[in-house]
């Protein structure tokens, strides 16, 4: 039974508004469902050419009650189906991103460049209370400083000294040379990065990729420290957080 007409809305925007107003679509919901049950029932009264019959009928086997409920699953299915696409499609290129900036950010540690430079210590602690990924030289005393959970800033050796005058210091005076090997996976990733100074002293840092080829930790041993890098990553595959953590 229609339940047209539908209820009178006033002006007053409280409770009695909004009751009415949720009865009203209910009802208009229903009625447009008891007209459709009515076409339907007349036209599945009427006999109909068999192609259109048969067109009724969906790849699955399931039989719809009408062509046009038929026609309705497939472009609601299509939609569905290119919605998820879509989604995919931007949930890869947002863990690319993520992938190309991280990776960025360790290149910059290997290579030396800084993030940023701050007059003392105490600048860079006030500018990053809570830490922050990359590397900070400070001036004060001439180091460079990178995040460690559990031990704040710390420093991870001497970045610049201070300048020398052309032509002050003699080939025979430059004792310490360091030889640098990368080393690169099956796929083209860059896996380990091997430092070895003068005295024989070397430095490995050993990146893992996750199965979608995400970096996911950095291992870094030899010399007087070794550290261990954890790349954190939500359910959609976002970088969250990096932990880091001295290995024993």
């Amino acid at each position: 039974m229609p339940r047209y007409p539908y209820r009178q809305i006033g002006v007053s925007l409280n409770r009695d508004f909004r009751n009415d107003q949720n009865q009203n679509l209910k009802d208009i919901e229903s009625d447009i469902k008891e007209q459709k049950a009515r076409v339907d029932a007349q036209i599945s009264s009427v006999e109909q050419p068999s192609e259109v019959v048969d067109a009724r009928v969906d790849t699955s086997g399931t039989e719809h009650a009408t062509l046009k409920d038929r026609l309705d699953s497939v472009d609601q299915n299509t939609a569905s189906q290119l919605a998820d696409l879509a989604q995919s499609k931007t949930d890869k290129i947002t863990s690319d991103a993520d992938r190309a900036y991280f990776e960025n950010k360790f290149a910059s540690i290997l290579d030396g460049s800084p993030d940023g430079v701050f007059t003392t210590l105490s600048d860079l602690q006030s500018a990053y209370p809570d830490g922050s990924q990359g590397l900070y030289v400070v001036q004060e005393d001439g180091n460079w400083y990178f995040w460690l959970d559990g031990s704040g800033w710390t420093a991870g050796g001497l970045y610049q000294s201070i300048r020398l005058a052309n032509g002050s210091v003699s080939d025979d005076a430059i004792s310490v040379k360091t030889n640098t090997i990368l080393s690169f996976d099956t796929n083209g990733k860059l896996s380990t990065v091997s430092e070895t100074d003068e005295q024989g002293t070397t430095r490995t840092s050993t990146l893992s990729y996750n199965e979608i080829g995400q970096l996911v930790n950095v291992q870094e041993t030899g010399g007087d420290r070794s550290i261990n890098r954890t790349l954190n990553y939500n359910d959609d595959g976002v970088l969250e957080s990096v932990t880091a953590s001295t290995i024993k």
